[in-house]
Formats: structure tokens, sequence, C-alpha cells
């Protein structure tokens, strides 16, 4: 008995040390540095999509490590991710635009140098509670997408959130 106790516990830690250490569902290596310059092609813009910004927590992480799911794990980062990447593009002068921005640029076939438009589809309340707080503390425009038949369902966005982002 005390031996498949043991066993129990050192296979528990076997499983929740490794899950509990990954940074928001990232597995760092070296291919993952990201480039010295935001390289660009004249009149051009970059569209970053996003589905879903997750927390970092043990339960996250813990499902991302133990997913198939596309949804997980190609489709959605973690919240540091996510403002590693808008500091990353801060920080090498992206000229972030608005839809109406983009729409402009495009029509006219002339988009300024590293122009970015960031989107997320869906609107699930991942971006409400996880992106939104990092957008608007860098004060990064973006465009949502929502499944208008699944507002104020179950984590998804319901129209107070909706309206305090307009």
């Amino acid at each position: 008995m005390k031996y498949r106790k043991l066993i129990i516990l050192v296979l528990s830690i076997l499983i929740i040390l490794p899950v509990s250490t990954l940074d928001g569902h990232h597995i760092a290596n070296a291919d993952d540095d990201p480039p010295k310059k935001l390289k660009y092609k004249e009149n051009s813009a970059l569209a970053l999509n996003y589905h879903r910004v997750r927390k970092a927590n043990f339960l996250n992480n813990f499902i991302y490590f133990f997913s198939s799911s596309k949804e997980i794990k190609n489709y959605s980062v973690s919240q540091s991710q996510f403002e590693s990447q808008i500091k990353w593009l801060k920080s090498h002068d992206a000229k972030f635009l608005t839809l109406k921005e983009f729409l402009y640029y495009k029509k006219k076939g002339k988009f300024p140098k590293r122009s970015v438009w960031i989107n997320f589809d869906d609107m699930d309340e991942t971006i409400y509670e996880n992106a939104y707080p990092i957008l608007k503390k860098y004060k990064i425009p973006a465009t949502g997408f929502i499944i208008t038949g699944h507002v104020g369902e179950e984590n998804f966005h319901n129209l107070d959130m909706i309206s305090k982002k307009n």
C-alpha cells in the first residue's frame, strides 16, 4: 500500500511539474527567437488574427499539454505571449491600424510602412478578459468579429462587454 501511494505521488509530480512550468502554453526552443526587424513589403499590411488569448494558469497549461485540439494548439496564445508580441511590434515601429484605416489604405492602394491590423475571431470572453487590458495599456486599436448567434452565451461576449469596447 505504501509503494502504491509513493508511485501515485511520483507519477503526479511527473505530470504536474512539466505542466505547471509551461509559460503560457509554450515550450521554448531556439527557433522561437523573434526577428531583429519588422520586415515589410512595400504597400502591404500585416493582419494578425487571434482566436483566444488565454491566461497561463495550471488548468490551461494542463489542457494545452495533453490536448491535440487545433483550437488550443494553433489558434490560441497566452496572455504573456500576446503582450510580448504587442511590445515587440511597438518597439519595431509598427503602425497599428483600425479597421476603418485598413480599409481606407486598401482602397487607396497604399499602406504606410509597417502597417499592422489586429483582429479577433469569435470574440469569446478570453478576448475581453485577457487581450483587451493589454490593448488598452499600449493604446492599440483592434477589430473584433462577433458570432452574432453566440452573443450572451456562456464564454462569449454579452451586449455589455461589446458596448464597452466601442
